[in-house]
């Protein structure tokens, strides 16, 4: 960066805020009654921070397992005492909306479905965007894993 920004500046606390609301936005909820929270850390602590908060104490987890980090996301809930499934997929095929749902419709304890959007190492691990859908129904969360996107809009505003 060629210019440092710090978080008491007016021109971070814009953007920060802007993102966040462009976060809730994201997620199909308004910003009354809801909050997108940033956290500063690694992919893995942020993702490790959401899933030790956002599924309840008696919800049970799906990871979509398609790499290295969804095995990770596994050994994070164990660690945790978060009940889990793990649907495993192949690392070079897109994670299937329809065998997401299928699992679902198999294990009606879930509660929170976790799924890697497109590491930057490993682009064919993408999911159709339909599948963001699949956790959003009842009482099933969705649990998104995408800090690259912001991190990617945040390094071009300042740039």
């Amino acid at each position: 960066m060629l210019r440092d920004v710090g978080s008491r500046d007016e021109e971070f606390i814009s953007l920060v805020r802007d993102v966040r609301r462009r976060l809730l936005e994201l997620g199909g909820v308004s910003q009354e009654g809801h909050e997108a929270v940033l956290m500063q850390g690694s992919g893995t602590f942020g993702v490790e921070a959401v899933l030790s908060s956002a599924v309840p104490p008696n919800g049970k987890l799906l990871v979509a397992v398609n790499g290295a980090y969804g095995e990770r996301m596994v050994r994070i809930a164990a660690r945790h005492g978060i009940a889990c499934e793990a649907m495993r997929i192949s690392e070079d095929q897109p994670i299937d909306p329809d065998a997401v749902r299928q699992f679902l419709r198999q294990h009606p304890d879930v509660t929170g479905f976790h799924m890697r959007h497109g590491h930057r190492r490993d682009r064919k691990n993408r999911i159709e965007p339909s599948a963001t859908q699949v956790g959003q129904r009842g009482t099933r969360r969705l649990i998104w894993d995408m800090h690259e996107v912001v991190t990617h809009q945040l390094v071009h505003h300042f740039a």
